[in-house]
């Protein structure tokens, strides 16, 4: 019989801590190349490059019209 999980609860600090230590980690192993993602995926997905297409436009205009 499986004993029902306990939920801890972690304080702001603590959160923060183990999100830095999770960063940290996930950094080393793309640098290390140890994470098992296959990036071609991305790299040919069309609908991505649509989405970034929109913010590099957007951010164009911002700049444009700021600089007036």
């Amino acid at each position: 019989m499986r004993r029902p999980a306990v939920m801890e609860t972690l304080s702001t600090e603590e959160m923060q801590e183990r999100m830095d230590q999770f960063v940290y980690i996930m950094q080393e192993k793309f640098l290390l190349g140890e994470d098992s993602l296959d990036y071609s995926k991305i790299d040919e997905d069309e609908t991505l490059d649509d989405h970034w297409m929109k913010e590099a436009n957007y951010d164009a205009e911002e700049k444009y019209f700021d600089d007036d």
